[in-house]
């Protein structure tokens, strides 16, 4: 379950969703989950860039990662329930890449 401190809220479809995203080497992650359950999320991978962003992140020391907006938020969401992401079903996070403004699933 994501820290209500570190993450941010928002509704989709009328469903409450937690979401945050992380720095991770060469990429950024975008790591969404139902909000208040202990169900599989969201990981999309994104390509670092030199932005800064909406969402505190604790000793970044000049790290590189992607602004990740509410309305991209939703949107990233949207595209994964379309492609089979079922907020409420546990299991493994489902992982997916963003390239060009679309999701697809993970290759490696």
């Amino acid at each position: 379950m994501l820290s209500k401190k570190r993450s941010r809220s928002i509704s989709v479809e009328n469903r409450n969703y937690q979401w945050t995203v992380i720095p991770s080497g060469n990429n950024t992650i975008f790591v969404a989950e139902s909000a208040g359950t202990l169900t599989g999320g969201i990981e999309v991978h994104l390509a670092s860039g030199n932005q800064s962003g909406p969402v505190d992140f604790p000793d970044l020391d000049g790290s590189e990662y992607k602004e990740i907006k509410p309305k991209d938020a939703e949107k990233i969401i949207r595209q994964a329930t379309k492609l089979g992401w079922q907020p409420s079903k546990k299991g493994k996070p489902l992982v997916f890449d963003y390239q060009g403004g679309q999701i697809s699933a993970r290759k490696s």
